[in-house]
């Protein structure tokens, strides 16, 4: 089926509400991946990969009040169905995003493109919402903080050497920041900007 033509959650208020919890839950254990693949029917006849979870994670978050960005690669599935079935603003500037869609992170914007919020309003900065190849097999990660009893490794696949480098920058600013949920063909994983990551040897 085109794109344009795509539907969305099939029971979109309990639809919705699953998946909003599953992504709560996500952040509450950073770095632990939640599966998402009984979460997004409605959307078999949309593009397979990473998309189709992000997507149902977009429908469950966005709304006519939250503006959106999107990377180019996200233009055509993402796009029709924020402008159908959300009603979500969609931003040229990604520091006017409220939520950003990341499909390639190898040419995503650095962290700092997008809105951190501010120290009056820490909770305003972006949700970055972005597709890896996998969530498991990259390069390992040490995770420690709020959700991790002591420390946990995580190593998804696809993102940009610099990512970790850029999330160390930013937490220098803590409570200001950006939260991330990365996503691959069926989990979710959450990557608060409260949890502290090392990069492994």
């Amino acid at each position: 089926m085109n794109a344009l033509l795509c539907r969305g959650l099939a029971d979109p208020v309990h639809d919705a509400g699953r998946i909003f919890r599953r992504l709560l839950a996500a952040l509450a254990q950073p770095g632990r991946p939640a599966n998402l693949l009984d979460a997004f029917a409605g959307l078999e006849d949309a593009p397979s990969g990473a998309a189709r979870p992000l997507a149902a994670a977009l429908l469950a978050l966005a709304d006519f009040e939250t503006p959106v960005w999107l990377d180019h690669d996200a233009e055509g599935l993402v796009r029709s169905l924020v402008n159908f079935h959300c009603g979500a603003p969609l931003v040229d500037d990604p520091r006017r995003a409220r939520f950003a869609v990341v499909t390639e992170p190898d040419r995503m914007p650095p962290l700092a493109a997008f809105d951190w919020g501010s120290a009056e309003y820490p909770d305003r900065g972006a949700t970055l919402l972005i597709s890896v190849a996998n969530l498991d097999g990259g390069a390992p990660v040490t995770l420690t903080g709020p959700g991790i009893a002591t420390a946990t490794t995580f190593a998804p696949q696809g993102l940009p050497d610099h990512f970790w480098s850029q999330r160390t920058m930013m937490q220098k600013d803590f409570p200001c920041g950006v939260d991330c949920f990365l996503f691959d063909d069926h989990h979710v994983a959450g990557l608060p900007r409260t949890t502290q990551a090392r990069e492994d040897e």
